[in-house]
């Protein structure tokens, strides 16, 4: 369990609280600025808030090795080139699975199934700078896959990706057995996760239940904006 205590950061996040289980599917939303990539970095512990606790299964994350927390949480960033470290696609993918002392027999059958889950064979030895803008999230994704974290942070993965990729990490989520948080400011996102959380400068101003926001069709998401449009139109026979 995560759980956030009144976190503060300078003037940007103002007392969030928050109790995230890890089988927790969430969409973190809201504008340019609201504090949404800060949020997750100061979940995953890369930055401290300037106030307040995060706590992960009872323990102050500061009180945490490193690789006791990557096991527990990972994020993939909108960059993906800011997670890059070595000079291969597949040792890319075994780094972080040596960082945490995987067994050497762990790490390659898990490298040789995310290479083939992820169709990152036929570029395993190029270098993760120097493939597409596509490849290069893809890799980012897979190799914190490969860790095997219980929750997993994606900030905005797939702002600049095409729709061949967008689709391969969709299908990735709709599968995942366990929790996320999802960033993105695409509304037919949201369908992707359980819980919507709003950001606004810097404040939680809403949370609540997406498959229920979907049935009431509060969510303009393109299926509500088309089937909006149909009723308008008289043509509800064809919904």
């Amino acid at each position: 369990m995560i759980e956030l205590k009144d976190i503060c950061y300078k003037d940007i996040l103002k007392n969030i609280n928050l109790t995230i289980d890890f089988r927790d599917k969430i969409v973190l939303a809201g504008p340019n600025g609201s504090g949404k990539t800060l949020l997750s970095l100061i979940i995953s512990g890369i930055i401290e808030p300037t106030s307040g606790e995060v706590i992960l299964d009872g323990k102050n994350i500061k009180d945490m090795e490193l690789k006791e927390l990557r096991k527990k949480i990972g994020i993939v960033f909108q960059e993906p080139e800011m997670q890059f470290v070595t000079m291969s696609v597949e040792k890319e993918i075994e780094f972080g699975m040596q960082n945490l002392q995987f067994p050497k027999y762990e790490i390659d059958d898990t490298k040789e199934y995310i290479l083939d889950r992820f169709s990152l064979k036929d570029i395993r030895n190029n270098s993760p700078f120097e493939i597409s803008g596509g490849e290069k999230q893809i890799v980012a994704l897979a190799s914190i896959i490969a860790m095997k974290p219980s929750f997993i942070i994606f900030d905005e993965v797939t702002s600049f990706l095409d729709m061949k990729y967008k689709k391969m990490i969709y299908n990735f989520i709709w599968n995942y057995p366990g929790g996320f948080i999802w960033i993105t400011q695409d509304f037919d996102e949201f369908v992707l996760g359980k819980t919507l959380i709003m950001l606004e400068k810097g404040k939680i101003v809403f949370t609540d239940d997406i498959e229920k926001m979907i049935k009431e069709e509060k969510l303009p998401t393109s299926e509500i904006l088309i089937r909006k449009k149909i009723k308008e139109e008289g043509l509800e026979r064809y919904l």
